[in-house]
């Protein structure tokens, strides 16, 4: 039988091939020359297979399916993971969209988190997509070697050695292998496709928009209602406090202290300390607890005048104020200035009387009409008549406890908060043990030391006038009730709540930027994934080609594979240089299978040829040339491509640049709408595209230098069988390529490998690149001051206060702030009293540019004045103290150690001394406080004695017992007010202070403006009598201050000699809250500075100065700092690798056409020693990777044009090829031929060791 007809008329049984990896491990490892040892001579059982066809009559026997070689990535292992990974997605996917729905977004605590969230998901569908096309590389390589073992005959060569599923582009391969039905190959590709579409809509799945959530957290009470049963009758002591904050609130703007509203009062909480959320600004707490409602609600009433008659001086009525639920009579004077109260006269009365037994108010108001009653009074010591029209209103109280829903806020644009309280459903109402409605009315109606109720209802209008808007009774019925509301609610907050700290739970609504699913985003993946689990699905009941017996990837793999088809190599000997059209013509002439068969009793793989319809095509020899063959070069390995390469990313890395530039400049690269999901999606899918392409572009190029490189090394020669024919790195992943090359030193692979391995994090970065959120816009402006310090209030070296004819009340602002908290009025904080300003621009001009009515930070330094006592410590061997009239009158002196060049201080007044001589206040255990100042001559305005002089002095002790004194402290002070610089934030449209951002002083801009002390020791009506205890009863306000008031510390801690720098600190803060509050009182002259009451102004400080407004300006498109920096040092990573692996590697006059088919790898080797039986010898084909490199060592490589006989042959030989290109060797004559081929040539191991190419190994 002919060698043909053996090829033809074959036998296979892979039970013999299983016999033989057995011993592969006994080759020897020295020999130049490795065979696999010889079949068994009798063969297990075969399983049969009946081919149709002209061969139908020959059984081919077959091997198992399991026996083939098969890469990890087509096994069923692998594949049924990626089934079940996108089971998990399209699980995970759905689950992720109800979450996002049902809990207004999802949870972003901090940028890493909400980093992760953004970065997440294209991170997972890039890695998937990295591995997924490792399955669908292996599906296209084995496709053209499955068709060849359909068992159903012989294949055409376009569908076989002729296929090329490698090295086209996805969308052809796809276009072609659905066209032919290759599902194979066909469902891999699409899969690959929808995954690289699937990494790109990822990058929109999330959406980070501004909502509302709210949480539930840890909230601190920090107090609760007393259940004590206490009673306020007239010996409950109640402080001066609550009408004076009632006072403060309705007429001199102030805020309400903490924990209360006009009508209600409720424990103070705040978020805990504990709790997994941490207070923000803006954000709203809300705590169901017990809150205490106060409400003094008015109704008109019928008015009942009684008969006049007159009580010497004056005429009186009988007045009766009827509603339907209550009656009020009072008596009292109606006509003339007789009626009224106060500085109010004929304008209104008021009153309290019972009403069903709970005490209310009745208030009368009267105005002049003609058609009036007729009433009699008294004038200049005669009778008159006036006619008179009345009308009144009776406002009875109410109290009760009740549980409610408390929620606060910051107001945006202001220093105060927001108070909301609401009923909780199904509540009930009570009221504190042992407090009725009537009593907390009689502790209102007590009135103060300072302010009357009737004074302070008066003063609600505008001081210094009579306040006509009271006789208006819808008007005076507002006053009434909410003057009565909140000293009745200030009450309760004095006397019944306590402090007693709880944890308990409570809700933090605020407005968060969380991370949506989007609809579109998620449907579009959700199928995706469907068809994602049908294509695995289908790839493993379709069951994944077993074809070979081992890896075609490398050039000695495939020829280990061809070794044994001497008909099939002989078919395509002297084929290498023909033009690709020839080659393919000539291929198609015949039709081909590969299939085990028996050749001389052995075991052996090969590819067979049929002369079934065969047509005359090229015959061996049949071409012949006179020119050089014209060289391969595909598109991507072009100068043009190379340079589209290496250029993209340049251009995106400048204009991320540029946009990145623009976002910082301006607080965003442009103004979107959050609800234009068309601008939404342009910047979030756009980016995505472009990173895609640039990593396409590398993949390609990547394609190209590895697919060139073994064929460049073995044109280049000298190189080692790892390098040249036993390279294969398009079957293996980035990491691994980068590893292999790096190791084999081959350059241009790693630096592309490298430049792979970073290309799939473009995506992902890009992925966070944007995003839509409320910015901030920074506009320089310039504010000017619109008040300046006037020095006529500075005499007799103090800062003297108003004439108390002038005064409006405004004298209980700093005891508000000290002894009752509240917050600090308008241009003042702290100890700084600031100037005003306000924006030198046209208001109408930046009327377009600042939204106003949503608020802003004006960002200024501004010159603050403060006062500094600037106190030392007096030896207490230099004190002097002694005991008056009786011994507990104390009587102090420190002449001794004030300096001799220095005045005297005036004698010292102690707190005790305000008694008569026999009144006994000091009693063993009191504490006292003692005060003195420098008197300077009169009319002088400043004082500018030596600073190292006393000008004040303070002092704090104990009577221990009658005539002995105890832990006295005492200070020698020289006061100053000083002027630094204060950078302020100032909210728009208010100009209020941010609370968020209190003023920042400037040490280091420290300056003397005036040598003068602020006034206290006559200051005591500045303070409310916030007595705590009975020993410290005696002591004056300011010293009550220190202890009790704002940031007090126990009396303990502030007195002796040891503690007298303490003492100094504690009575500075006081004292200068107290200046920083006067001199907004009183030392402020604004426009116009040249009227007669702003004398001696200080011109300086008449300034403009440079402000930076901040507001929001609404939804801008903003680009991330961190992940532009990553883009940029990825994309110019990878243009670095780029530059370096092109100039490695050169693809110009390396190859005649594409080797990526059967057909064209076999041109290259066919007739070369390389398929010797001394090279591959049978049962080569089965071998190992290890084995083939032992079989292929003890060979050098080359590539280039040999000269055998007459004829110039290109291929692989021993040494140096004769001539490296055509060109360097003209022919003879027309009839030389030149034949494409790989030859070998055999070299012994030892001395190709020797040899002096192993430097290039």
């Amino acid at each position: 039988m002919t060698s043909e007809a053996k090829d033809v008329h074959e036998l296979t049984d892979i039970n013999s091939l299983a016999s033989q990896h057995g011993s592969r491990d006994s080759h020897s490892a020295g020999a130049a020359t490795t065979r696999i040892q010889e079949a068994p001579t009798k063969p297990p059982a075969r399983h049969a297979i009946i081919v149709d066809g002209p061969f139908s009559n020959n059984a081919i026997h077959m091997p198992p399916r399991n026996q083939f070689w098969l890469p990890f990535f087509l096994r069923p292992t692998t594949l049924l993971s990626f089934l079940i990974l996108f089971l998990l997605l399209a699980a995970v996917l759905p689950i992720l969209y109800a979450l996002s729905e049902k809990r207004n977004g999802l949870r972003t605590a901090d940028q890493d988190k909400r980093l992760g969230w953004t970065y997440g998901p294209t991170a997972v569908f890039t890695f998937i997509a990295i591995l997924w096309s490792q399955v669908d590389y292996r599906y296209r390589q084995l496709f053209p070697w499955k068709n060849m073992q359909r068992y159903k005959g012989f294949e055409n060569a376009d569908t076989t050695i002729l296929l090329d599923y490698v090295s086209p582009w996805s969308i052809n391969i796809l276009y072609t292998s659905a066209r032919r039905k290759h599902w194979l190959v066909a469902l891999p590709v699409c899969a690959s496709s929808i995954l690289t579409i699937m990494v790109i809509l990822s990058t929109g799945l999330f959406s980070l928009q501004s909502t509302t959530v709210s949480n539930r957290v840890l909230m601190s009470k920090q107090e609760t209602f007393l259940s004590s049963g206490l009673r306020l009758n007239w010996t409950t002591r109640i402080s001066e406090a609550p009408l004076t904050i009632a006072y403060g609130v309705r007429y001199l703007n102030l805020s309400l202290p903490h924990g209360t509203t006009e009508s209600s009062v409720y424990p103070r909480f705040n978020v805990s300390t504990n709790a997994s959320l941490k207070f923000q600004r803006g954000d709203i707490l809300s705590m169901e607890m017990d809150v205490v409602t106060f409400d003094v609600p008015c109704e008109n009433a019928n008015i009942v005048l009684g008969p006049q008659r007159f009580r010497q001086p004056y005429w009186e009525s009988n007045v009766t104020l009827t509603t339907p639920a209550c009656s009020l009579t009072e008596t009292m004077q109606l006509g003339g200035s007789q009626f009224g109260i106060g500085n109010a006269p004929g304008i209104f009365n008021i009153w309290t009387g019972n009403c069903s037994e709970v005490l209310s108010v009745g208030a009368m108001t009267r105005t002049n009409n003609t058609n009036g009653q007729p009433i009699q009074y008294v004038s200049n010591q005669r009778n008159e008549t006036g006619r008179y029209q009345f009308t009144g209103v009776i406002c009875a109280p109410s109290y009760n406890v009740s549980r409610k829903k408390v929620s606060y806020r910051m107001i945006p644009g202001t220093a105060g908060t927001e108070v909301n309280i609401t009923a909780v459903p199904g509540a009930t109402a009570s009221q504190i043990p042992g407090l009725t409605t009537s009593e907390l009315m009689n502790s209102v109606w007590r009135g103060g030391a300072y302010i009357g109720l009737a004074n302070g209802l008066i003063n609600a209008t505008t001081p210094g006038h009579i306040p006509m808007e009271l006789s208006n009774m819808t008007f005076l019925s507002s006053v009434i009730r909410s003057m009565h509301s909140i000293a009745g609610i200030q009450i309760i907050k004095e006397k019944y709540l306590t402090e007693e700290p709880q944890i308990m739970e409570g809700t933090v609504t605020r407005d968060e930027q969380r991370l949506f699913v989007r609809v579109i985003a998620f449907s579009f993946l959700e199928a995706m994934l469907v068809l994602l689990i049908a294509i695995t699905a289908t790839l493993i009941w379709m069951k994944p080609p077993r074809v070979v017996p081992r890896s075609p990837g490398s050039i000695g793999g495939c020829a280990a594979l061809l070794a044994q088809s001497h008909v099939f190599t002989k078919h395509m000997d002297n084929l290498g240089s023909i033009q690709q059209h020839d080659l393919e013509q000539h291929c198609r002439t015949r039709k081909y299978r590969a299939s085990f068969s028996l050749s001389e009793g052995q075991q052996t793989f090969a590819v067979h040829v049929s002369d079934t319809n065969a047509q005359k095509g090229l015959r061996p020899g049949s071409s012949t040339f006179t020119e050089p063959p014209k060289w391969w070069r595909p598109f991507t390995a072009s100068t043009r491509t190379r340079i589209i390469v290496v250029v993209l990313p340049i251009l995106v890395i400048v204009a991320v640049e540029l946009l990145h530039r623009r976002s910082q400049s301006s607080g965003g690269i442009t103004r979107v709408s959050p609800s234009s999901q068309k601008q939404e999606y342009a910047w979030t899918y756009i980016p995505a595209i472009f990173m895609v392409t640039i990593r396409l572009l590398f993949d390609t190029a990547a394609f190209t230098i590895k697919l060139f490189q073994p064929y460049s090394n073995l044109r280049r020669g000298g190189y080692s069988t790892s390098k040249t024919v036993q390279l294969d790195q398009l079957g293996k992943t980035s990491i691994q390529t980068l590893w292999e090359s790096f190791r084999m030193r081959q350059m241009s692979v790693a630096a592309i490998s490298a430049a792979l391995l970073v290309g799939p994090f473009l995506t992902v970065i890009v992925s966070g690149l944007y995003s839509i959120s409320p910015t901030e816009t920074l506009k320089s402006v310039t504010v000017k001051q619109t008040s300046a310090w006037n020095t006529s209030f500075v005499k007799n070296g103090y800062l003297r206060q108003l004439d108390n004819r002038q005064s409006n009340f405004a004298q209980v602002r700093p005891g508000l702030i000290l002894t009752a908290n509240l917050s600090y009025p308008k241009w003042t904080y702290d100890t700084y009293a600031l100037p005003t300003v306000e924006l030198q621009e046209d208001n109408d001009t930046l009327k377009g540019a600042i939204p106003w009515s949503t608020g802003g930070v004006l960002s200024v330094v501004l010159p603050a004045v403060r006062s500094s006592l600037k106190c030392e410590s007096v030896p207490e061997e230099l004190v002097k103290i002694g005991f008056l009239l009786h011994s507990n009158f104390v009587s102090l002196s420190t002449t001794d150690a004030i300096p001799a060049n220095c005045p005297k201080l005036d004698r010292w007044i102690c707190s005790d001394n305000t008694g008569s001589d026999g009144e006994l206040r000091l009693k063993p255990g009191d504490y006292f406080d003692c005060y003195s100042q420098y008197i300077f001559p009169a009319n002088s305005s400043i004082h500018a004695i030596d600073s190292r002089c006393p000008t004040t002095g303070y002092a704090l002790g104990r009577l221990a017992s009658y005539y002995r004194e105890e832990n006295v402290s005492v200070l020698h002070c020289h006061p100053v007010f000083e002027q630094m610089d204060v950078v302020v934030n100032l909210t728009t449209p208010s100009f209020d202070l941010d609370p968020m951002q209190p003023p920042r002083p400037i040490e280091s801009t420290v300056r003397m403006l005036w040598d003068a002390y602020p006034m206290v020791g006559g200051g005591s009506s500045t303070f409310l009598n916030n007595e705590r205890g009975a020993n410290t009863d005696t002591l004056s306000p300011w010293m009550k201050a220190a202890i009790y008031g704002l940031d007090g510390v126990p009396i303990e801690e502030i007195m002796g000699a040891e503690n007298a720098n303490k003492l100094a600190q504690r009575l500075n803060r006081v004292i200068e809250i107290m200046a920083a509050q006067q001199l907004n009182l009183w030392a402020r002259a604004i426009p116009p500075f040249d009227d007669a009451r702003n004398t001696e102004v200080v011109p300086s400080n008449v300034l403009s100065y440079n402000a930076t407004l901040s507001f929001s300006d609404g939804s801008k498109l903003t680009q991330h700092t961190v992940s532009t920096r990553l883009l940029q040092g990825f994309l110019s990573f990878m243009t670095v690798c780029a530059i370096i692996a092109f100039s490695k590697q050169s693809t110009r006059g390396v190859l005649p056409y594409n080797p990526c088919s059967i057909a064209t790898t076999a041109s290259f080797i066919a007739g070369s020693k390389l398929l010797s039986a001394d090279t591959l010898p049978p049962r080569s084909e089965c071998s190992s990777e290890k084995e083939l490199s032992r079989l292929l060592s003890g060979h050098q490589y080359s590539l280039g044009w040999w000269k055998r006989g007459e004829k110039l042959q290109f291929g692989i030989d021993i040494g140096d090829y004769h001539v490296k290109d055509i060109a360097e060797e003209p022919l003879q004559d027309g009839n030389d031929s030149v034949l494409f081929s790989i030859e070998i040539t055999s070299l012994r191991v030892m001395k190709w060791k020797q040899s002096s190419l192993m430097a290039a190994v």
